[in-house]
This record gives C-alpha cells, structure tokens and sequence, in this order.
C-alpha cells in the first residue's frame, strides 16, 4: 500500500477499560482489536495488526494482561536489499498491582517508572503499546528474503538473485610481482 503525501494515519489508541476489573476481583474481560501501529517510534512504516487480550483481576491484587497479536511486517533483506513481507505472530503478558493503578489515577509517582505508565494509566492498558514491543522482539537482527538469498555482488552491487554478473575478483596489489615473475617465466622450464 502506497502512502500519499500529507495523509495521516489513524492515532487511534488500542486500549482496553479496566475499570471494571480493578474493581472486581475474580472479573476477567476479552479485548480483540484490530489497529494499526508504527513499530519504530514516529517513523518507519505503519503496520495493521489483529489481536486479542485476555485481562484478569488476579484475587484483587494485580490486574494481569495476556495475548497474541499478529501482522504483517515490512522489511529489507540484509542481503540483497530488496523490500519483502514477513508475517509474524506472537504473544504478550503485562501485570500492574491494583495499589498502583491508585497512584497513577491520583498522579503519584510510581517505583515501576516509564515502562509501566507507558501500558496502563489509572483506568485502561495501552495494548497497541503491548503489541508493538512484542512484535519488535519478533524481527530478526539481520532479516532475508529467503533462506537461499545470494545477497549483492561485493564488487559491483548487482543482486546475484536476479542473476550472475561477470565480475571477477580484483586482484590483490601485493601479490603483483609474483604474476609478473610468472608471467615473464611462463615459457621457461627449467
């Protein structure tokens, strides 16, 4: 799918209400969203993924978030270059103590920091957010194409995938008196 210039993707929050939980104990609620996601903070490519959430008020103590997300993935080969599609799937699990979600609701500071007000406030979890940090640690450090994929041609840059080129590997400077003594000795056996 082609982005036009000066069109906005959707900011449109996947967030589950845990009011009801928070309060309940025992209470549990399913969440399936479907959303799309900028995988690399305010930049890179948008990706639609589909998913469902479990959330569990655990004996009134912690508010546990379970799930599984999946969604196709744009990325390059670390080969050849060439843009290609992975479809990747995985789960989530995130837990915040009912004491805490009171101090965030109040706005108190919380020993858990950044990483835990960034999925829950004082009312819902953020699972766009849960999604996102799950399917990044899905993507492999150095991602192919294919598991055959011949990658560039080191000397001139053509794709081997596509077909041979007629480089030949340039010779190595130093070993050039040696040639030169062969070349000027070919013909002599002695």
């Amino acid at each position: 799918m082609k982005e036009e210039e000066g069109y906005d993707r959707p900011t449109r929050e996947a967030r589950m209400d845990l009011r009801r939980l928070i309060n309940h104990p025992g209470d549990s609620i399913v969440y399936e969203f479907v959303t799309e996601l900028q995988l690399w903070e305010d930049e890179g490519p948008w990706v639609t993924v589909v998913g469902e959430a479990v959330g569990r008020n655990m004996d009134g103590r912690m508010v546990l978030i379970t799930g599984r997300v999946s969604g196709q993935i744009g990325l390059n080969c670390s080969r050849c270059l060439t843009p290609f599609y992975q479809n990747s799937e995985t789960t989530f699990e995130a837990h915040c103590e009912i004491r805490t979600f009171r101090r965030i609701a109040e706005g108190l500071p919380v020993e858990e920091g950044e990483e835990l007000t960034a999925i829950f406030d004082g009312e819902t979890a953020n699972i766009g957010e849960l999604s996102r940090q799950a399917l990044l640690l899905t993507l492999p450090l150095a991602p192919v194409c294919r598991q055959d994929c011949r990658g560039l041609c080191p000397y001139c840059g053509a794709n081997r995938n596509e077909g041979l080129c007629n480089c030949q590997e340039p010779s190595d400077p130093r070993w050039s008196p040696l040639d030169l003594f062969f070349t000027v000795h070919k013909g002599n056996k002695t």
